[in-house]
């Protein structure tokens, strides 16, 4: 059986097929780590924008700012919704300004 696959693929039209097949399957391989690695990469510059609002509410809230607060927290929410910080912070603050959240 195994002849019989070898004889197959050493056939000069059949070896272009099999030889095409394993090309393509590795720029397949090649295309999905690329992609992978720019999603990664877009993924950490929205964690760090999201950083940023977070870090901007902390500043409004301490500031006694509450509304640039809710707005700076809601933009982190938006862009990373992982944090539960941000939604306890939001939560707090609709409270304080006697919204119920």
């Amino acid at each position: 059986m195994f002849q019989q696959h070898w004889r197959w693929i050493s056939e000069s039209a059949n070896l272009q097929l099999v030889l095409v097949v394993i090309a393509s399957f590795i720029i397949g391989i090649i295309i999905g780590r690329l992609a992978h690695y720019r999603k990664e990469k877009d993924n950490k510059v929205s964690a760090r924008r999201g950083d940023n609002a977070f870090f901007k509410g902390i500043h409004y809230l301490l500031s006694n700012d509450r509304d640039h607060a809710i707005e700076e927290f809601t933009k982190s929410v938006q862009i990373n919704s992982d944090t539960i910080e941000t939604y306890v912070a939001l939560g707090n603050l609709y409270r304080s300004k006697g919204n119920e959240a």
